[in-house]
């Protein structure tokens, strides 16, 4: 029986290894395992600066999404810079801004053990002038009005007669000057541009009513 013999004993050479049994962790390995499976690091979703086209009189805020994937509590921590140097830590900037100037915002999100930040930043804008009529008055048949402006950034302003009475003349920083014919009643709109040298602008519009009574014009 040569040929049986030899086929058991290729038989019995075949078969698998054993797998060692795995070693069971510890309770301190177990809690380690749990809380690096389940602690997530926080997500910002948005972080906005608004406004976000400011110029030098706005008050700028971040808005911030932030939420944590496990639904831990989240903190929040905030870093303002200006041209580089730090200028605020809480959701509001309060630091006086210029023209030109650049914000930058960081935000931290963090649940007291992992955390996350995002920046975000803008420039200020020029701001347009602020300008009004202060005051008009009548001088024997010349009409004077006064046109005030200023400029929040201080830029130096200038004042162009648009729309007037024929006649009528724009002097130094927004002094109107109208010597009104004899004669001559109705309503007379006025239109007065001051501007910076960023080409903003203001408008001040307004209508002078003339009406003659015998010797002297009234307004």
């Amino acid at each position: 029986m040569p040929f049986l013999l030899m086929i058991l004993l290729i038989l019995g050479c075949s078969g698998r290894e054993e797998t060692p049994p795995r070693k069971e962790l510890s309770t301190a390995e177990k809690n380690l395992v749990r809380e690096v499976r389940i602690n997530h690091p926080p997500v910002i979703e948005r972080l906005s600066i608004v406004p976000r086209e400011p110029v030098a009189t706005d008050r700028l805020r971040a808005v911030v999404s932030c939420r944590d994937p496990d639904g831990d509590r989240v903190y929040l921590r905030y870093t303002w810079r200006v041209n580089g140097e730090i200028a605020g830590q809480d959701e509001v900037l309060d630091e006086p801004l210029k023209k030109g100037d650049m914000v930058l915002i960081k935000v931290v999100c963090s649940d007291g053990k992992l955390s996350s930040e995002l920046t975000d930043s803008v420039v200020v804008s020029n701001s347009p002038p602020v300008a009004k009529l202060a005051g008009q008055r009548m001088e024997g048949d010349v009409y004077r009005a006064e046109i005030e402006a200023e400029d929040p950034d201080g830029d130096p302003l200038s004042f162009r007669l648009v729309k007037g009475p024929p006649g009528m003349r724009i002097e130094g920083r927004g002094l109107l000057i109208w010597k009104v014919p004899k004669g001559v009643s109705g309503e007379f709109p006025v239109e007065v541009m001051v501007s910076d040298p960023d080409n903003a602008s203001a408008i001040v519009s307004f209508s002078i009513r003339v009406r003659w009574e015998k010797s002297r014009v009234s307004h």
